[in-house]
């Protein structure tokens, strides 16, 4: 609202003061410790401004505060544990400053707490098992943190927890299957970390999970077939990690499955012809894996899938035509595999393909025709043993506007505008987000809609309309 300079001290003589809303300015300098006298004060909003410095101790004796929101700042020194005295605060926002030290197990005394929000921010040490004393809390907030050692099995007490977010952190150890208590959890997110072990079947147990987000940590053992029951499930994302054995084929009875992704493990056996009836699947990743056998024409009836990636496993027969009914496909990645026979024509009714991977196959026989009908930005098909483009006039003006592609002619002239970065395609195509520790996280990065905390929250006023201000604070 146009307000800067420093919170006067003064503001702490308001004895009757219940709220205080100084969010979404550029005000600088500490946190005043006179705000302690604020005995009647339930909300402190300080959300984005400047402000550095500690957090004053004195926070701690305001009885009544319900919610204090001082994310977005630029605060340093760690969490003061007489915060544990704040006996009904219902709401903690935390993120986005530069604190340090540990989380103060103080903060498992505070039986109102239902959101405490501390992500992206520069903590050290573990995570405090007296936080699964939290009755009502119903988000746990706290990847990009720093946190190392093991996940407490604790936090499986947390019978209203409904967003446990403890991602790209330094966390080791198993995942607690005392997780498979968390009756009311919707989204369960410990990607970009070092846990190992296997994981907990009991997860299976959890009714109302719609994210499961494991990848990037070296989990082993299979996928436990009791992740089929999750009915509510959207997505279930496994990879990078060093999970073995087949790809279970109650997967299939995941009817509300949008995003699939088993790459970069270890995985064997052939594709379950039952993932076909993921009727809103909208991506597949099974690449870089060692699956064997064909590919089920059965993921022909995938109508909402976008992203098809199968490439780096040692697939073998022919490119089922029934893909060729997938209107939605955007991208189709076959590559490094060891299928046979030919491109099939019914490719050439995906009007929405924009990238084909096919090289490093067994693939023979010149490209269809139909394929003409495509505009692609992307086509690589070389390294097979004979599928080639036909040197027509027609192939070489399609070719010549697609913007990266690699392959021969018929003839055996190369294709003139190959790229470079298709010679082995094991790229990615989205830039790998690196986590503080040693991870890369993924092909996709953190999810943008997975940031829930760009906003204020609305029990504090951020929608209420107002005209903005200018000046200091006097």
């Amino acid at each position: 609202h146009g307000l800067s300079g420093p919170i006067p001290p003064e503001l702490g003589t308001l004895a009757s003061l219940e709220e205080l809303d100084l969010a979404f300015n550029e005000l600088t300098g500490p946190i005043p410790s006179e705000f302690g006298d604020l005995e009647r004060v339930e909300i402190i909003n300080l959300f984005q401004n400047t402000l550095s410095g500690d957090i004053p101790p004195e926070l701690g004796s305001l009885h009544r505060l319900e919610v204090l929101v001082i994310s977005q700042n630029g605060l340093t020194g760690s969490i003061p544990p007489e915060f544990g005295n704040l006996t009904s605060l219902q709401q903690l926002y935390l993120n986005h400053n530069s604190l340090t030290g540990s989380i103060p197990p103080e903060l498992g005394n505070l039986a109102s707490l239902e959101r405490l929000y501390a992500q992206f921010n520069g903590f050290t040490g573990p995570i405090p098992p007296e936080l699964g004393n939290l009755a009502n809390l119903t988000r746990l907030i706290l990847y990009f943190a720093g946190l190392s050692g093991s996940i407490p099995p604790e936090l499986g007490r947390l019978a209203n927890l409904e967003l446990l977010y403890l991602s790209v952190n330094d966390l080791s150890g198993p995942i607690p299957p005392e997780l498979g208590s968390l009756a009311n959890l919707e989204g369960l997110y410990l990607l970009g970390n070092n846990l190992t072990g296997p994981i907990p079947p009991e997860l299976g147990n959890l009714p109302k999970l719609k994210r499961v987000e494991l990848w990037n940590n070296d989990l082993s053992g299979p996928i436990p077939p009791e992740l089929g029951g999750l009915n509510e499930l959207e997505r279930l994302l496994l990879a990078g990690n060093d999970l073995t054995g087949p790809i279970p084929p109650e997967l299939g009875n995941l009817e509300n499955l949008m995003r699939l992704d088993l790459s970069s493990n270890a995985l064997t056996g052939s594709i379950p012809p039952q993932l076909g009836g993921l009727s809103k699947l909208e991506w597949l990743y099974l690449d870089h894996n060692a699956l064997t056998g064909s590919i089920p024409p059965e993921l022909g009836s995938l109508t909402s899938l976008a992203q098809l990636y199968l490439g780096r496993n040692a697939l073998t027969g022919s490119i089922p035509p029934e893909l060729g009914s997938i209107e939605s496909m955007v991208e189709l990645r076959l590559y490094g595999n060891g299928l046979t026979g030919s491109i099939p024509p019914e490719l050439g009714s995906l009007a929405n393909l924009d990238v084909l991977y096919v090289q490093s196959n067994e693939l023979s026989d010149p490209i269809p025709d139909s394929l003409l009908a495509l505009t692609p930005t992307v086509f690589s098909f070389g390294d097979n043993a004979g599928l080639c483009a036909p040197d027509t006039e027609a192939f070489q003006a399609w070719i010549a506007q697609i913007e990266h592609v690699s392959g021969v002619y018929c003839s055996g002239r190369p294709v003139t505008n190959a790229s470079p970065d298709l010679r082995d395609t094991t790229e990615i195509t989205v830039p790998p987000l690196v986590s503080p520790n040693r991870h890369p996280i993924g092909r996709y990065g953190i999810d943008p809609h997975d940031e829930i905390d760009i906003v204020a929250p609305p029990s504090v006023g951020a929608d209420r309309k107002s005209s903005p201000t200018r000046g200091n604070l006097s």
